[in-house]
């Protein structure tokens, strides 16, 4: 559940980075440099999000 929750939170993330990047109506070069600057980042956690080997008592404590 929270390795899903990591993984879903930066796919969405990279998502909308990409969304904003590709919009040409988007004319902030400023943002979308910034954006661009990020994603490499945001992959790289994603990765290392999809690959956790959570234990089941981590997994068992409340929220």
């Amino acid at each position: 559940m929270v390795q899903s929750k990591a993984i879903e939170s930066h796919e969405k993330t990279i998502s909308y980075f990409n969304s904003v990047i590709a919009d040409e109506s988007v004319d902030n070069e400023k943002l979308k440099g910034w954006m661009k600057a990020k994603l490499p980042n945001l992959n790289s956690h994603l990765m290392a999000a999809q690959g956790l080997k959570i234990p089941e008592q981590a997994l068992n404590i409340q929220q």
